[in-house]
């Protein structure tokens, strides 16, 4: 122990519950003043969290997510204004037919003229 503080031993009785009083609440004091600095600590982390969380969602995903919903939807009404002015039924009979016309059409457009 410091040589400011006292110990139990060296006091009397009264001396012995007014030092326990002061100290307790001394220590409560320095206790309580702890946990707001923590807490305030605590607080600020929280805050600077939600600002980035915040940040990410309007920096990357709004974006991200906004363009992607763009180009389904463009699709999506692309497609069904082209159903809509050029109906067109297309039945695939036969896959063998399919494939070889599509490797034909592929190999004609690769030939050099």
């Amino acid at each position: 122990m410091s040589e400011s503080t006292p110990s139990l031993i060296d006091l009397s009785a009264s001396q012995t519950s007014s030092y326990l009083a002061s100290t307790s609440s001394d220590e409560v004091a320095s206790i309580d003043s702890e946990d707001t600095e923590h807490e305030s600590d605590a607080e600020q982390e929280w805050q600077e969290s939600l600002k980035q969380l915040e940040l990410l969602l309007t920096m990357v995903i709004v974006p991200f997510a906004g363009k992607w919903l763009g180009r389904r939807c463009a699709f999506w009404v692309w497609a069904r204004f082209m159903e809509w002015k050029y109906p067109v039924d297309v039945v695939i009979t036969s896959k063998a037919e399919f494939r070889v016309g599509g490797a034909a059409a592929i190999a004609s457009a690769a030939a050099p003229l």
